[in-house]
This record gives structure tokens, C-alpha cells and sequence, in this order.
């Protein structure tokens, strides 16, 4: 069993999915998959790690989501990974989209080689909440780890 990873999810009808682990390279793994496929991929990380956070965009409905996109898969996810973290006892941390979009922008998401073009950009969003946990809640990671990279790439 591996020890210790935090497992991003931008949910959706497609889904951002972003699973990382802590070492010095940064490495992440990110895809952008169904429904299923996302709750498969939970329930396979909460098996595999031992020290699991599931980090999941908050999904509001307001009057713009009832015209524009009406549907229920974001909230099924949410409900869905929320209750079985619970069950699980895996820590589960819900965060705005404004939180990661103000924050994680393109160019610091590049500097840290997490930045991918895709047709939607949901993997990039998935990285974007991971890049916003980890500097809010692994502070000391960060510090040694992202803000320098950031620092020297971004700031050049």
C-alpha cells in the first residue's frame, strides 16, 4: 500500500481527476473521465493509499446552471464521494471554483509541468484545486516543494 496522496476531483459528466503523491518531482496523474470511471477511480485510490484526502469541487446550482447546464452528475459525484469518504474515515475537503481559478492560474499550473490542453480544461481544473489544497493545507510541502518552482518560473 502506498502511503500518503491527495485525490482531486472537478466533477462533472466528464470529470477533471487529478491524483497526486507527495515526493520531489511533483508528480501528478491526471485524466479526464465519466462518471463510472470517477467513482471507480475513488474507490481504487481510497484502497491503495493509506493517507488519502479527497479534495472535490463544490458544485452550486443558481439560475445560470438551470439554463445553461442542467444536469445532475456534479452532485451525484459530490454526494457520492462525500459519503463514502465518510465511511471510509478519508479525510474530504470541499472548495470553491473561484477559490482555484483566482488562485491556480495557467502560468503556475505550467511552472509546476501541470498544465495540459485539453478540449474542456477539466484536468487543468483538477489541478488547479490540487495546487489550492496543497498550499492552503500542506503548507510545509509547499514551501520546499511548489512556491520555489512557482517563485522561479512565474517571476522570471
Amino acid at each position: 500500500m502506498n502511503k500518503k496522496a491527495v485525490l482531486v476531483i472537478d466533477p462533472g459528466k466528464i470529470s477533471g481527476v487529478a491524483l497526486f503523491w507527495f515526493d520531489e518531482d511533483l508528480a501528478v496523474a491526471t485524466n479526464e473521465m465519466t462518471v463510472a470511471d470517477t467513482v471507480e477511480g475513488f474507490e481504487i485510490a481510497a484502497r491503495n493509499y493509506e493517507d488519502l484526502t479527497v479534495v472535490v469541487e463544490n458544485y452550486v446550482i443558481s439560475q445560470r446552471t438551470v439554463q445553461v447546464a442542467p444536469q445532475c452528475d456534479a452532485l451525484d459525484l459530490i454526494g457520492y464521494t462525500k459519503l463514502r469518504a465518510q465511511t471510509l474515515e478519508i479525510p474530504y475537503v470541499l472548495q470553491t471554483p473561484a477559490q482555484a481559478k483566482s488562485f491556480a492560474t495557467d502560468d503556475k499550473l505550467k511552472a509546476l509541468g501541470w498544465y495540459e490542453r485539453t478540449t474542456d480544461g477539466h484536468r487543468n481544473d483538477a489541478c488547479r484545486h490540487l495546487l489550492v489544497y496543497l498550499v492552503q493545507h500542506e503548507k510545509a510541502y509547499s514551501a520546499e516543494h511548489i512556491i520555489p518552482r512557482i517563485a522561479k518560473e512565474v517571476l522570471k
